[in-house]
């Protein structure tokens, strides 16, 4: 079964009127669209055969967000590219949407066409349109490295051709690949800028998928109630529009969101309701919402119940249920097991669990890290999780040990096991993020720096470093109190990322200390962008501190083409940081080099 289609699949990427207006109807609606765009396709001569070709795409869009999948479109497509020359934009176009339809191997099919891909004109709308589609479809094969370039290039060309459609699209899209390093507070400005285009135009069904979208990225940020907001809206629209899975994809949400910030009573209706949903829906969905319903029956008293849906859950899956929540699965169901007194399984599945964990982590790890490489371009960083593997070491012998002594030791290290195994994920965000700000933490920072100075200088390409420290910072703490500090930090953490370009780099460095770096750029370009921080600082409010003003000092330093290390680097940043503070406070000092 067809999943629903990320907002930035709408794009068709020409200039016929009436193929924009179906496509523009299929995102508002695709249920009722689909008889418009036949109608159109019945009325349309035989000789247009370039708008046939459009609206057969349209429809099968359509279809698929409606869930009718259309058998016919691949073997129509393989026609009429036959048809086209490959220097044509409705060839790159067709063979996108082939690609999407087909089953395995789409990293490969984009990669056959890239040349075509850009060859296309930067600015024309099939230029980004055809970036961005070749970059979603990467995503969904779980290739967000290879996406990001090419979502990045639409996103900046439509903002410098002023076409806010194909910015909107962009935007998604990029939300979606930054989430994968844990980016959340700038995916989720990518999902607000996307959201309120569609909410403009009106176009329903992208709109219940981006606040699906944003709703987990806010969850995973650990703001509950607005991610419970966006679920209970993506759900109302999901029904006014009649896209059933939309909605029950909504009811998981908004079952997740309530166990954390409503009654549990309410919560568990929701989950219920999001589980019967799901059911043979296969796919990562399902096994999401299976194991937290699962886990909710073990609670209540009815293991042998969660034992029964999460051994069919199991036993037939075919290999669509995905990797990401089988460690749940399995997790929940060591613990049915043990409720039930049958440790060696329990044991067995605890085990299972943090085996596929661990390599999750892995995953995740190595995802990350390759996104990295792309939005910076930069060398491997390496971010390994050495707490993680540690525990997991201490799981083993714990597990071995458990065995020779018995039933007993058994249940209590299964349950040692799945406590450690919920950590694990907590262990993993704590890794490499500042819990106050949300920023990439010192470390973090030093990483991805390091590998920005490094590839400038293998590349010979330009790179600049800046420290910026809040002004009168201590002031605000003596006067307000540090909860009255602390806000202004968030404050100055969300002014900067709102204000950022794809690419540039922002981390925390230590108390009201900030690391910028812009991979791509010199000091004229980071004189420009640290002009607009300051102009959006100033007129940020903080809530707990409405009198104090967010100005900042800042050392700026141009890493010189022969390299320098990052310690060279900090040290004339730091430098002119403390010159720039002598000099009065708000204001930049820059420099060539160290």
């Amino acid at each position: 079964m067809a999943m629903p289609v990320p907002a930035a699949a709408y794009c068709l990427g020409s200039d016929d009127a009436l193929a924009e207006r179906m496509m523009r109807e299929a995102s508002r609606n695709p249920v009722s669209a689909i008889r418009k765009i036949d109608q159109a396709i019945a009325a349309t001569p035989a000789e247009q055969r370039d708008r046939m070709v459009r609206l057969q795409i349209v429809r099968n869009h359509a279809r698929q967000m409606a869930l009718h999948l259309d058998g016919d479109f691949l073997s129509f497509a393989e026609m009429e590219t036959k048809r086209l020359s490959d220097d044509q934009p409705l060839w790159v176009m067709l063979r996108l949407w082939a690609i999407d339809a087909q089953d395995g191997r789409q990293r490969d099919a984009i990669k056959s066409i890239m040349p075509q891909i850009q060859a296309l004109p930067d600015t024309s709308p099939a230029g980004m349109c055809a970036r961005s589609l070749a970059a979603l479809f990467l995503l969904n094969s779980d290739y967000p490295e290879d996406g990001f370039p090419l979502a990045a290039d639409a996103y900046r060309n439509s903002a410098a051709g002023n076409r806010p459609g194909e910015h909107a699209i962009a935007a998604s899209i990029l939300a979606q690949i930054v989430r994968y390093q844990g980016d959340y507070r700038y995916a989720i400005a990518l999902n607000t800028e996307a959201l309120r285009h569609f909410e403009r135009q009106g176009l329903n069904d992208l709109i219940v998928n981006e606040l699906y979208i944003r709703g987990w990225v806010f969850w995973r940020q650990g703001q509950h109630e607005l991610a419970l907001a966006d679920f209970e809206r993506s759900r109302a629209l999901a029904i006014s529009i009649g896209n059933p899975l939309a909605r029950d994809l909504a009811d998981t949400g908004l079952c997740v969101a309530t166990l954390k910030t409503g009654p549990r009573s309410e919560a568990i209706r929701l989950c219920e309701r999001a589980y019967r949903g799901m059911i043979g829906v296969g796919s990562a969905y399902e096994s999401r919402i299976a194991a937290i319903y699962a886990e909710i029956l073990v609670d209540e008293g009815q293991p042998g119940e969660a034992l029964a849906m999460l051994d069919r859950l199991i036993t037939h899956d075919d290999g669509s249920l995905g990797s990401f929540y089988l460690p749940d699965v399995h997790a929940t169901r060591g613990k049915a097991y043990a409720a039930l007194g049958d440790n060696a399984r329990a044991f067995a599945d605890m085990t299972r669990a943090n085996e596929l964990m661990q390599q999750r982590e892995d995953q995740a790890a190595i995802k990350s890290m390759a996104v990295t490489r792309a939005r910076f371009r930069a060398e491997e960083l390496q971010n390994s999780l050495t707490v993680q593997e540690v525990h997991h070491r201490q799981d083993i012998r714990l597990f071995a040990f458990a065995g020779a002594m018995g039933a007993i030791i058994i249940a209590l290290l299964g349950a040692l096991a799945f406590l450690l195994y919920r950590q694990r994920r907590l262990y993993r965000e704590q890794a490499t993020v500042d819990q106050l700000t949300g920023l990439p933490n010192r470390r973090h920072a030093e990483e991805r720096a390091t590998a920005i100075i490094a590839h400038a200088a293998t590349r010979g390409r330009q790179a600049c470093v800046a420290i910026l420290d809040l002004d009168h910072f201590k002031l605000c703490n003596d006067s307000h109190g540090h909860d009255a500090g602390d806000d202004a930090l968030r404050t100055f953490a969300g002014v900067v990322r709102q204000t950022m370009r794809p690419g540039d780099f922002f981390g925390r460095w230590g108390g009201e200390e900030f690391l910028m770096v812009i991979p791509q750029g010199g000091v004229a370009e980071m004189r420009v962008l640290l002009y607009r921080v300051a102009a959006e600082a100033e007129t940020a409010p903080i809530a707990l501190a409405p009198d104090f003003v967010l100005r900042f000092s800042g050392g700026a330093v141009e890493v010189p083409q022969g390299g320098a290390s990052l310690a060279e680097v900090i040290a004339e940043a730091d430098r002119l940081l403390y010159a720039a503070k002598a000099s009065g406070r708000g204001r930049v000092h820059y420099g060539p080099n160290p």
